[in-house]
């Protein structure tokens, strides 16, 4: 079946003020200012009482297509470690909590690790024994104090 929870990383909405109001009338929308037409379509009165907050969503806005993610360190011996908060987003949008993740490239293991720590269980498959063994004692230094810890955090 199919699982996302849009909830789980939505963004903070940006502030609002007067300049972000947008004024409504036929013709006019998303023209800042007033509009030259009276009575029903005139000024405010077509747009949510020309509040633009009263229109989202109250726990954020969607997660943007575009993310910033820092870039993590790690000097193992694979070439390709991706950050732990690319992973996380992913996971808590995609996999319910005591969901199944699979990593068929589990290379040094950066999935199962924000896996375990978020309270899903990982599976990971990869053709290097040497990343297998990489990615089981990476996997195995996470505590229950990280795991507890990068659940809470927003």
């Amino acid at each position: 079946s199919y699982y996302y929870d849009a909830d789980a990383i939505r963004e903070p909405h940006v502030t609002f003020s007067d300049k972000s109001q947008m004024k409504g009338g036929r013709g006019h929308f998303g023209r800042r200012g007033g509009t030259p037409e009276v009575g029903k379509n005139g000024g405010d009165n077509n747009l949510h009482d020309g509040r633009w907050d009263q229109a989202f969503h109250p726990l954020g806005r969607n997660k943007r297509t575009v993310w910033s993610i820092p870039l993590s360190k790690f000097r193992g011996a694979h070439f390709a470690v991706f950050p732990e908060s690319l992973v996380r987003t992913c996971l808590l949008a995609a996999c319910p909590e005591d969901g199944l993740v699979l990593d068929p490239f589990l290379g040094s293991g950066t999935t199962a690790i924000v896996a375990k720590k978020l309270g899903r269980r990982y599976l990971g498959i990869d053709c290097s024994e040497e990343y297998c063994a990489l990615a089981k004692e990476r996997i195995a230094s996470v505590s229950v104090q990280q795991q507890k810890k990068l659940a809470l955090d927003p």
